[in-house]
């Protein structure tokens, strides 16, 4: 039987979760630092362990980053279940952020000003 060969990114995934599962975050972190790609699948599995494990101040350096929307969702959603709507809404607002030139991150805001209320009609 020949196994299909792992990248390193791939290995390194596998690995944290091992470590997230065995309690060691940090190192499960750490772990995913190390990576090349950083979403796999449109998934980054560092914002979502980071999101799991209420991490806010890693997510919210995340989400600064250019190209991590995956993480800016992660933390606007961890934001609202905590019920810091206004944080949140900042998340996604950040004006030239990388929330602010994704159509999704529209989306995703949208969504979250009419879950609370937020949403207004407006004539052109």
């Amino acid at each position: 039987m020949v196994l299909p060969r792992l990248g390193s990114d791939m290995v390194l995934g596998l690995l944290a979760t091992i470590r997230e599962r065995q309690g060691y975050i940090d190192e499960a972190i750490a772990l995913l630092r190390r990576r090349q790609i950083i979403s796999i699948n449109s998934r980054d599995q560092r914002a979502g362990l980071l999101a799991r494990h209420d991490r806010i101040e890693e997510l919210r350096a995340c989400a600064a980053l250019d190209g991590h929307e995956e993480a800016v969702q992660q933390l606007a959603q961890l934001l609202e279940k905590g019920e810091d709507v206004e944080g949140a809404i900042a998340v996604y607002g950040q004006a030239g952020g990388p929330a602010a030139r994704n159509p999704n991150s529209a989306y995703e805001l949208a969504q979250l000003l009419a879950r609370h209320g937020r949403a207004e009609r407006r004539s052109l």
